[in-house]
């Protein structure tokens, strides 16, 4: 596993390594147990030191995932190449980027 996905002492997931589309599942998975612990999701991605399409899927599956339990979600300190990344897919628009998209009422 070159990959980490973790809460911190300030309740923030961290996430770091590489990440790679073959590491998805592990990663939705492990994100998706720590998420059902915290209130408001925030996702440090500064740790991230490569990865591929499948690290947006991965938060792709977050999303969904504080939807579905009414929970605001940001991602913040993405590298440059993940935001690269989110442009080119068009995922910039979509993805919480260094904002904070409530689901909550």
């Amino acid at each position: 596993m070159q990959f980490e996905v973790r809460v911190n002492d300030q309740d923030i997931l961290c996430v770091t390594g590489k990440i790679y589309l073959n590491d998805i599942a592990q990663a939705c998975a492990q994100g998706s147990a720590l998420i059902d612990q915290l209130a408001t999701v925030r996702v440090d991605m500064s740790g991230v030191l490569d990865s591929d399409s499948g690290c947006l899927a991965m938060m792709l599956e977050w999303l969904r995932v504080a939807k579905v339990q009414n929970k605001d979600i940001s991602f913040n300190k993405l590298p440059q190449f993940m935001l690269d990344l989110c442009r080119v897919c068009g995922l910039d628009t979509v993805l919480p980027v260094d904002r904070v998209l409530q689901f909550h009422n």
